[in-house]
Parts: structure tokens; sequence; C-alpha cells
């Protein structure tokens, strides 16, 4: 198997000050909100979370707090401050009020008070009364009887709590697990028109984390992907949220689609993530120039050394307006694995009373079977035991490694049928002369079923499959050995 070149577009930027390589606009604002309320901070307690933890930050007026919440609660969402088990939130955060062992949005209704002048925040549980005061009391919102009007009395303005998922990009093969930070409600759906499922993507429709097994490859793809879908969260009738979540596969990855590189004192290389096989001669090309970043021809590692930092780039972060940087790629030359399934095709003789026609020879019984390299043949059928009546199907796999349409024909003397991942794309339903018949269809790169049968009634013995499309550069072929196997195995 030859070289392939691989590709890799990714955007740099050189941070004029200490800034901590992150994916997500969301994280590095709340990052920038974080090192502001620490400026007012004289002592921390630190906590070191477990896995299938997160952390949580609660800032008092000279102590900063950090506790550890179970990632799969609800109770994450909108917690300041958890309880020493992790299982359970202590205190919900400005703007929250708890809720059923949950920390909920809420707001009170604005410009109320009651008889004593109080307004919503200044009440006390045992303030919630009936009492009107201008038509409203403490127990009824604005135009809503029966509904309280302020959140410390059960009531006010629910607001759905927004949370996010992180941005992924992974090498192809690799394992996915994705999870709404936080997680929000009991139920999670997407979007109608969503592609996950073509992708091998799953979403668990209770926790609204998102997975695809190790060396999934169902539907068999090998080539680079990128899809994004919106997940709704439904935590209450009624109280719903919205957010993208983008999931993206390549032969080559950095971890993000925004790599940041900050200082020349011994810095430490961005690590490039490689599908498996053999990579030689890496290289980067940006515009504008960067030409302080560097990249290792052998392991594809990228570092920041010294260099005129000039050229500036822009990301949906506008914190990093001003740092210098560019769009740049790097390519290399990339050479897969080979698969450890044999080539050519398992086929079975069927023998008797048949006709020049297929029938379902899944229901007979087969005669004899033999491994052909390919659909090839002019009365020379391998280890045939007659020269008449008799059937021939053959299985296995076909290898497409560039995406895009294929025409496939069948030339056959008598009946014959092709198909493909399960669908009839040919046939040839009944007995005559030798006759060709076409069909086109649009294949990813990866391994497709294939599945083709003849039958030989009198006369002579013809058959052959051949395919033109991207992988034989326009030209009509016969399928070759090397694009047929015998087992679903695909060089990743």
């Amino acid at each position: 198997m030859a070289y392939a070149r691989s590709k890799k577009k990714v955007a740099m930027s050189q941070a004029t000050q200490a800034t901590q390589a992150s994916a997500s606009a969301r994280l590095s604002r709340a990052t920038a909100r974080e090192t502001q309320a620490k400026a007012n901070i004289t002592s921390q307690v630190e906590t070191t979370c477990q896995s299938a933890h997160i952390e949580l930050r609660h800032y008092g007026p000279s102590v900063s707090t950090s506790t550890c919440c179970e990632e799969s609660g609800r109770f994450c969402a909108g917690c300041a401050r958890a309880t020493s088990d992790g299982a359970a939130c202590r205190e919900c955060a400005g703007g929250f009020i708890e809720r059923e062992g949950n920390c909920i949005a809420c707001a009170d209704s604005a410009g109320w008070t009651n008889l004593a002048g109080k307004t919503c925040p200044q009440l006390a549980a045992a303030d919630c009364n009936d009492i009107k005061v201008r038509g409203k009391s403490s127990n009824e919102a604005w135009g809503a009887p029966k509904v309280l009007a302020c959140c410390t009395c059960g009531g006010g303005i629910i607001s759905p709590t927004p949370f996010f998922y992180p941005s992924v990009h992974l090498v192809l093969g690799s394992s996915v697990r994705v999870l709404p930070s936080v997680r929000t409600a009991p139920r999670y759906s997407l979007n109608e028109d969503c592609e996950f499922p073509d992708y091998g993507l799953q979403m668990d429709g209770a926790t609204g984390i998102i997975s695809r097994p190790t060396g999934s490859l169902y539907p068999r793809r090998v080539e680079s992907f990128s899809v994004e879908c919106t997940v709704t969260a439904h935590q209450a009738p009624g109280l719903t949220y919205d957010t993208p979540v983008k999931i993206a596969m390549d032969f080559l990855n950095y971890g993000a689609p925004v790599l940041f590189f900050e200082g020349v004192k011994a810095p430490q290389p961005t690590v490039a993530s490689k599908a498996p096989g053999e990579w030689k001669d890496f290289e980067v090309q940006c515009a504008p120039v960067v030409d302080w970043l560097q990249v290792d021809s052998t392991t594809g590692d990228l570092r920041l050394t010294s260099g005129t930092a000039g050229g500036s780039v822009d990301t949906e972060d506008a914190t990093l307006a001003g740092q210098h940087g560019g769009i740049c790629v790097v390519k290399a030359l990339h050479k897969a694995l080979a698969s450890d399934s044999p080539a050519g095709l398992q086929c079975q003789y069927y023998y008797g009373t048949l006709t020049c026609h297929v029938p379902d020879l899944s229901q007979k019984t087969p005669g004899n079977s033999v491994v052909v390299p390919q659909i090839d043949f002019y009365n020379n059928f391998p280890e045939a035991q007659q020269t008449s009546l008799f059937c021939i199907r053959c299985t296995g796999y076909l290898v497409i490694t560039l995406p895009g349409y294929y025409q496939f024909t069948q030339s056959s003397d008598d009946g014959a049928v092709t198909y493909l991942n399960g669908q009839m794309i040919i046939s040839k339903p009944k007995c005559g002369f030798w006759a060709k018949t076409s069909s086109s269809h649009f294949l990813h790169s990866g391994t497709h079923q294939l599945e083709v049968a003849m039958c030989e009634g009198g006369g002579s013995e013809i058959w052959k499959l051949e395919y033109q499309g991207p992988d034989t550069n326009g030209s009509k072929i016969t399928v070759p050995e090397s694009a047929l196997q015998q087992h679903d195995e695909v060089p990743l």
C-alpha cells in the first residue's frame, strides 16, 4: 500500500500573555472571570477531584474554596459548593435557588412589595402569605393566579439553565464520550436531521452523554468527518435549552480547532495525534506567515520557536482579538496499516435441477467451495464440477479508498445478480446470450458488503464484474483482487 497525502487545517495563535489552551469560547470567558475573582482572594482551599467528578469553585470575601461534584448529578448545575462526598449541592450559586435537591435559575416578579414594603428578595419563608398588595400577593405571580410571585415562597420566574458541550477533535477510530457541562435535565433530544447515526455516534437520552465505542467504524468509513447537531435539554414541562455539539475525526489531529502557544523558555510541543500506520515528511504552511511555528518532520509535533510575530487570526472567541497568529495547514505522507483479511471472495457452487435465472441460493445446500481473486470468467470457472446447470454465489467486501460515484457493470451468460450493502444494484434475471448491465452509486471510503451470484443453464459460461470511479482514475476495469477481501476489516 502506497503513501497517501494527509493534511490538517488549524488556527494558530501566539498568546501575548499566559493563556491556557482551550477549544471552548465559553471556557475561555469563564477562565477570565475566575482570574478577576482571584485578584481579591488572600487564601485558597483546594480539593483534588477524582474521576467522574467536576470541580466547583466558590469565592467568598477572602477565601476561595473548591469542592467536587458527581458529574452525573443534576444537582451540579447552578451549584456553588457541593457536600464533602460530592453527592449533593450544599449551596446554590447566585441567581439560583434550591428546589427538590437541585439548583434552579429563578427570578422574582419585579416591582412587587408586601404590606411591610419588603420586596421578594427581602422576604423570609415565614413572610409568604396570601395577603394581596395592589391586587397581588407573595403567593401569586403577575397575571398568573396560584403561582408564587417570589422565589423564596417557592415560585418566581423560572429560566432554563444553560449548558454546553466541549468541542471534540479526535483521530479516526478513537472512542468518544462527551458529557454535557453540566447535566441539567432528566431528558435530552437531538434535532431531527442530526447525522450522528451515520457516523456510529450515540446519545443517552437520559443523561445527554454522547458516545462511540473504541474502533467503531459503523458505517464502514475511513475518511475524515465533522458532524454538528443541536441537543435540547428538557429541564421541566415547557422549559428547554438548546446547545450545539460538534464532533470531528481526522487522520491527523491536534485536539482543538485553535491552538495556543505561550512563552519562549523551554516551550512544550503540541503533540500530534495520528491514525495508525506509517507517517513521514510533515510540513506546515501558514497564512499570514507564522515563522515562530515549527513542525517536527518526523512526528508532526508543533513547537513555538523564536521568530518575528506578525499577522493575526480571527476566532469565535473575541477574547483572543489582537493575538498574533494565522491559519495553518499541516501536511504529511501516510500509509495505512494493511488489512489482515485475505483478499478475494468466498464462493460456493450449487448443483442440480437449477435454471439459468438466479434463485434464493441462501435456502439451498452448497456443493463445493472456492476462493476466487476476482469475478472474470470465460468458460473457466475454477473447480466447477459440471459445465451447465449450476449456480455460483460469492460473498465478501469491496474496499473503497476514495469516496465518490462508482459505476458497476455486470456481464453474464446466463442470469446474474449483484448486491452491494444488502441492496440489489444489478440484475439479469433471464436466460439468453451474453449481456451487460450497469448501475451507479455513491460510496464512502471503507468496506462495503458485496454479494454476486450467477447461474449457468447451458452453452457458454461468462461472468465478469467491472467498476469505474475515483479509485480507478475514471477507467473501467475488472474489480481487482486488491479491492476485494473476504472479511469485514478496514485498515485502521
